[in-house]
């Protein structure tokens, strides 16, 4: 039993390399690292497919090994400086894989490390999910970033940014809902929830338009896009939004520049009906950076009512309008200010990022 435990060291220091070349994706024969580690194939095979000897070796309470190994404040150190570094890539091999890369020459087990790096908050979590980005996007989001901050590096230099965009809601069930009921009981008939899945034409049914800034959030605008794609139409961005609400606000003498994303509707290019209107009642405006809604606050504001939405039952055209200007209520003025001043950090994440999606 006592040569067992001793052993132990060496199955872990071999499972942590195998955890590392796979990570690494690096090519290697098993039986090389077996030979390596002075393992037998048999062994060595069984030991991989069976992580219990790490286990077991903290588990076992009449051990005679002495005094449990410690990951020291040098090698916390190390790996806090390794994940900083490396980043992504880093973060994401197995504890004792990443200790090797970190150089830690210490004998440890995964449950050691991730034991004591709890106590510099480091744990083992799911990652935030973003889009890919190609490496054209990546360099044309780092750019327009940098110049973006350049330009504006402050928070209160994006207090005149109106940013609008459009959205689309449709018809849906409540969400999953929590009820009171007894221990055994979840099939009784009034204790069960039925759902009804809206049909695809319905889950866009209806669109919406909204702007927001500093001390400043418009009414959501309902328009009728007119094609099935939901895509606003530079005649029905021209009618329902700058004619009606953009116009009045230039006329009301606010100083403002008006942020959209790059579609058509908006009128981006050299010669249109939206361009010459723009043109015409001097508006500032400027168009986002291309595939980067996280450098639009407004990105951010839809998930309020989105969220709001779905918490009711909702299958015809008023109730849903209802429904959604009641989440965009529920959107604080607050919150929204806090977003805009997020407008530096953003660009200086992207930056970081080169390029890549943050997770704004």
């Amino acid at each position: 039993m006592v040569g067992k435990q001793h052993d132990t060291p060496k199955k872990a220091r071999m499972r942590g390399a195998f955890e590392y070349l796979e990570a690494k994706n690096i090519p290697y024969f098993k039986t090389d690292l077996f030979e390596h580690f002075e393992i037998s194939r048999a062994q060595g095979y069984r030991i991989l497919a069976d992580d219990s000897t790490r286990r077991l070796y903290h588990k076992q309470p009449d051990h005679t090994t002495g005094s449990k190994r410690k990951l020291s404040e040098a090698g916390l150190n190390q790996l806090e400086d390794l994940f900083e570094k490396e980043g992504f890539e880093a973060k994401a091999l197995p504890w004792t894989a990443a200790a090797i890369e970190a150089g830690i020459k210490e004998d440890l087990t995964s449950r050691t490390i991730s034991r004591q790096a709890a106590s510099r908050q480091l744990f083992k979590r799911l990652a935030a999910e973003v889009a890919f980005t190609t490496e054209a996007s990546a360099k044309q989001r780092f750019n327009w970033a940098t110049e973006a901050l350049l330009a504006r590096p402050n928070p209160e230099d994006w207090y005149n940014v109106i940013f609008s965009d459009e959205c689309h809601f449709g018809y849906g069930d409540e969400g999953r809902c929590y009820i009171v009921r007894k221990s055994g009981t979840r099939s009784e008939p009034s204790n069960i929830q039925e759902r009804r899945e809206p049909e695809e034409q319905d889950k866009k049914r209806i669109y919406g338009w909204g702007g927001i800034g500093y001390d400043f959030k418009s009414p959501i605008v309902f328009y009728n896009s007119g094609n099935s794609n939901g895509k606003i139409t530079q005649q029905t961005y021209k009618r329902d939004i700058l004619e009606p609400y953009v116009k009045r606000w230039i006329e009301e003498g606010r100083s403002f520049v008006l942020e959209e994303d790059g579609d058509s509707g908006h009128g981006p290019g050299k010669s249109n009906p939206v361009r010459a209107w723009k043109e015409e009642y001097s508006l500032k405006s400027y168009f986002n950076c291309p595939r980067s809604p996280d450098l639009s606050p407004i990105e951010n504001c839809w998930l309020v009512p989105k969220q709001y939405v779905r918490k009711y039952p909702h299958w015809d055209l008023d109730t849903l309008r209802d429904l959604v200007e009641e989440g965009w209520e529920q959107l604080s003025q607050e919150t929204i200010n806090r977003w805009v001043e997020s407008m530096p950090q953003r660009l200086r994440d992207v930056i970081k990022m080169e390029g890549k999606k943050t997770n704004w």
